[in-house]
């Protein structure tokens, strides 16, 4: 592998990869927060019940 393929290698890595990274992460925030305000009480209760079924 010569130089010039390492350096794209390393551009790709350092810079590419956490900014996807950071979109995919930014984009399920965003999901989850629509998510919960078009739930009400009485639905976030019952899924917190759910869960904590399925944890114990």
């Amino acid at each position: 592998m010569d130089i010039g393929m390492i350096f794209v290698l390393i551009i790709l890595f350092a810079f590419v990869l956490p900014i996807v990274i950071y979109e995919t992460w930014s984009t399920h925030k965003k999901d989850m927060a629509k998510l919960s305000a078009s739930l009400n009480d009485s639905e976030k209760e019952n899924l917190k019940n759910e869960l904590m079924a399925v944890k114990s």
